[in-house]
């Protein structure tokens, strides 16, 4: 094993003195980041509404298996939105394999486990900002109590569906799953194939009120990522809270954010832009016509 002189700012991390939280615990979460880096946090919810993760003083972050690397940035930011703004430069390294960098190492990794406390951040950044830390292309933010009372929804495992789609009359591939018996597909997904059609929509979304907002009769804008394929394997799906909006109107429907994308179950959206569905029992086949109405 290997021994080198530990950062400074990891110095300093490792040798401040935590406070006990008084506030219910909450979760420990585990990712997985693409380099094969995995980790976990404890006192930790997710909000999906945004895909942020929300910590409480004293959260612990384990670090379990090597990737190739994984680099832990420190800071905070008044406007929230760019982790650019009053981070740390150079990061703190809690990790990293085949990197040269001062800290314990073994073999090239670092495996390690540290509290992140507010004390912390509030080292580096003493203004009013909001606190936060990034590791594993994941950003947690912190707070003194998490934004509501409700427990976090609970992921369920869901599966790829084996269906073959037929928009007016051409096949489709989807990145889809089975939910309960039905079938949900990314909004974006569907929004992209209908473009140009008298059902296409547009897609967008306020960060204020994290609302999804639909507005038929009108082109859609790719951000990229559409009609991407997924590695047909099972997927966690969690409840999306966001409000739904067509044309203004609130939609009573159940999303679920699967990796990051919002899936809608087809039936529900179709028969809302009012999209004609066919099902064929023999085939197993999905077909969508955009010039019926929705049965």
């Amino acid at each position: 094993m290997k021994r080198k002189i530990l950062p400074i700012a990891l110095i300093v991390i490792m040798v401040l003195t935590f406070t006990q939280s008084a506030i219910a615990q909450g979760e420990t979460l585990t990712f997985t980041d693409e380099t094969g880096l995995v980790f976990t946090v404890s006192d930790a919810m997710l909000s999906s509404e945004d895909m942020v993760y929300y910590v409480l003083d004293d959260a612990v972050v384990t670090i379990i298996e090597g990737g190739e690397y994984g680099q832990l940035y420190l800071g905070g930011f008044g406007a929230w939105g760019s982790e650019a703004n009053h981070s740390l430069s150079p990061p703190i390294v809690l990790f990293a394999k085949d990197y040269d960098f001062d800290s314990y190492s073994y073999d090239g990794m670092l495996i390690g486990e540290m509290v992140i406390n507010r004390s912390i951040l509030e080292y580096y950044a003493p203004y009013n900002y909001d606190l936060y830390f990034y590791l594993g292309g994941r950003m947690f933010k912190f707070v003194d109590e998490f934004p509501d009372s409700t427990p976090p929804a609970k992921p369920q495992t869901v599966n790829p569906t084996a269906s073959t789609v037929y928009l007016n009359g051409e096949a489709k591939d989807f990145e889809a799953y089975l939910i309960g018996g039905a079938n949900y597909f990314k909004l974006r997904d569907l929004a992209y194939v209908l473009n140009g059609t008298e059902k296409q929509f547009a897609v967008g979304y306020d960060n204020d009120t994290k609302a999804i907002t639909l507005t038929s009769e009108q082109p859609y804008t790719p951000v990229g990522g559409e009609m991407v394929q997924g590695d047909g394997k099972p997927k966690n799906a969690i409840p999306t809270p966001s409000t739904i909006y067509l044309d203004g109107e609130v939609l009573d429907l159940v999303v679920y954010n699967i990796g990051g994308n919002n899936f809608f179950k087809l039936r529900d959206l179709m028969q809302a832009i009012d999209v004609y569905v066919g099902y064929d029992n023999a085939t197993k086949a999905i077909t969508l016509e955009t010039n019926k109405s929705y049965t």
